[in-house]
């Protein structure tokens, strides 16, 4: 499958993206462009974008994706 098509309907994926550019220090509405050229429609809208940015900034947010309690103690080795 291709990755761009995984990535269009996929928030976590989105948001890790969003965190990935914003490390780059690509504009929040860089960010947004980019993953409208990539996701289309599924694209967050760019309020989205811009909060995602302003979590990440305060520091509240992150691109960690919550792990479900039996995957938590696994080694990374075997992910």
């Amino acid at each position: 499958m291709d990755r761009s098509r995984k990535m269009e309907g996929d928030y976590h994926g989105q948001r890790q993206t969003t965190w990935f550019l914003f490390k780059e220090d690509v504009t929040p509405s860089d960010i947004q462009r980019r993953l409208s050229a990539v996701c289309g429609q599924k694209a967050p809208a760019s309020i989205t974008v811009f909060s995602c940015v302003r979590g990440f900034n305060s520091g509240k947010g992150s691109a960690q994706v919550d792990v479900p309690a039996r995957y938590r103690n696994t080694p990374v080795e075997w992910l």
